[in-house]
């Protein structure tokens, strides 16, 4: 994912009733987090939605939004020997030289097998410790 498409904070407006906006604010304050606020500012996105009328439906809303764009962020590809028992939304352990040899749980999220029987498979994971709560 681009630097520029980074985001750590989601800010959600919804419909405007009796003169009150619903809103919802989702930040990602978790300092063991390489996209928390406090390590690299804020990385806002505005969501306006009438679909939403209250403040607890637009946080949410905005709570989902940073989950999902923090598990985008935090994905990798990995390439390995066939593995056909493997599943998508499954977990998997996986030992992290990026990380200190670190070993961490892994959400499956898609893999490719190739045509032969032949050849390495990719497997794209997110480690379940940078999963924004």
């Amino acid at each position: 994912i681009k630097n520029s498409e980074v985001v750590n904070m989601v800010i959600v407006c919804g419909a405007t009733t009796n003169y009150k906006q619903a809103k919802g604010i989702a930040k990602n304050d978790d300092p063991k987090s390489p996209t928390a606020i406090s390590r690299i500012g804020c990385r806002l996105e505005r969501v306006i939605d009438d679909k939403y009328v209250s403040d607890k439906q637009c946080e949410d809303y905005a709570k989902y939004l940073l989950k999902k764009k923090s598990i985008m962020q935090s994905s990798i590809s990995i390439s390995s020997t066939q593995m056909y028992h493997l599943q998508e939304n499954k977990l998997i352990t996986l030992q992290r030289p990026d990380k200190n040899n670190e070993v961490e749980k892994h959400l499956i999220n898609s893999f490719t097998l190739p045509l032969s029987s032949q050849g390495e498979m990719t497997l794209n994971v997110t480690s379940i410790n940078d999963i924004v709560a």
